[in-house]
């Protein structure tokens, strides 16, 4: 059985959420225009005072995100720039990319049919994931939980002294539960990792981990209940350049590094290998060629992959297949 390994970028959920750049040509919607929709979007319609001055402020920092955004040319750039020059706006921009996303994923239905295309064709049974299929996700959107959902909700509940989880259909870090310090014995029980965190995902001072996916259906919803969540507890999000002085990310690297071990095929979806990633997946790229990698598929709509060869020398023995049609997420020959 071969293994597979995917690499997935912001291409890969393009049928659903923006790019980091818009492109008019495919009509695809950039972040910033992105931003200011949502923030024109988030208005309280009961008119309660205390929540129509949240619901201002929720847009303004939006509208900020937005602007800066484009000045410095992308978020994650801007994103840089505050992390080195004013933590608490730095701290500011992942909880307004949490705001995003979760508005964006679970009141305005933004869904990637492909994700649940590729996991209707890829699963043997409905509650079963594919032990020789591991993802490594750098996006900070949940498509993928929003897909399997379709086959086997996620659930987590509470009493004073316990919590009860059921197990998702595609294990994944960093998830619901109770935060692990360590990375479990059973590593390869994981089939998924977000590296740069998930948006909405939080972490309670008890080092509870929750989303506020559930129980958000209206933008009343939110200002009442998510966004204090978001606010109150601490965000899950990263970035590739946190990596030395940040525990998650530490651990996201080394559970990633571990899972995707012994495979010998890379599909990467929709991934330009931006500059702040570049030491990351560096790391990533060894780690797959020091341990059996033959073959690369590079499915893109905007470029191809001649660059991987020169970019990580890799060796030439490893084969690089372009693939042009976007219309599904690709599935290996392999599998």
């Amino acid at each position: 059985m071969t293994k597979v390994t995917y690499l997935l970028g912001a291409g890969a959920s393009a049928e659903a959420l923006p790019l980091v750049k818009s492109n008019p040509v495919h009509k695809i919607e950039g972040l910033p225009d992105a931003f200011r929709r949502v923030g024109d979007q988030i208005v309280n319609k009961n008119k309660d005072p205390n929540l129509v001055i949240l619901a201002s402020k929720l847009k303004d920092n939006l509208y900020w995100l937005a602007e800066n955004s484009q000045i410095y040319n992308t978020v994650d750039t801007f994103a840089k720039y505050c992390y080195l020059k004013d933590k608490a706006k730095f701290s500011l921009i992942k909880k307004m990319l949490s705001v995003y996303f979760t508005i964006e994923q679970t009141i305005n239905k933004k869904f990637d049919n492909r994700y649940l295309v590729f996991l209707t064709s890829i699963l043997e049974n409905e509650y079963q994931f594919p032990a020789n299929i591991k993802i490594l996700n750098w996006n900070y959107d949940s498509q993928l939980q929003l897909a399997s959902f379709k086959f086997k909700e996620e659930g987590i509940s509470f009493d004073s002294n316990s919590f009860i989880q059921a197990d998702p259909l595609i294990h994944y870090s960093p998830s619901m539960g109770m935060y692990p310090l360590e990375i479990a014995k059973n590593k390869e029980i994981y089939s998924l990792v977000h590296l740069n965190g998930i948006a909405g995902y939080v972490q309670s001072s008890e080092n509870m981990v929750f989303n506020t996916l559930y129980n958000t259906k209206t933008i009343n919803d939110f200002l009442t209940n998510a966004i204090k969540q978001i606010e109150n507890n601490f965000n899950l999000l990263t970035f590739a350049w946190e990596s030395n002085n940040h525990q998650r990310f530490s651990y996201s690297l080394k559970l990633s590094k571990e899972i995707i071990k012994d495979s010998e095929v890379l599909v990467i979806i929709g991934y330009s290998f931006p500059f702040f990633n570049r030491e990351i997946d560096k790391e990533i790229l060894n780690t797959l060629t020091q341990t059996g990698l033959k073959k690369i598929y590079y499915q893109d709509k905007f470029r191809t992959g001649d660059f991987l060869q020169s970019q990580f020398g890799l060796d030439k023995t490893i084969e690089i297949k372009n693939v042009e049609k976007s219309d599904q997420l690709f599935i290996p020959i392999e599998l």
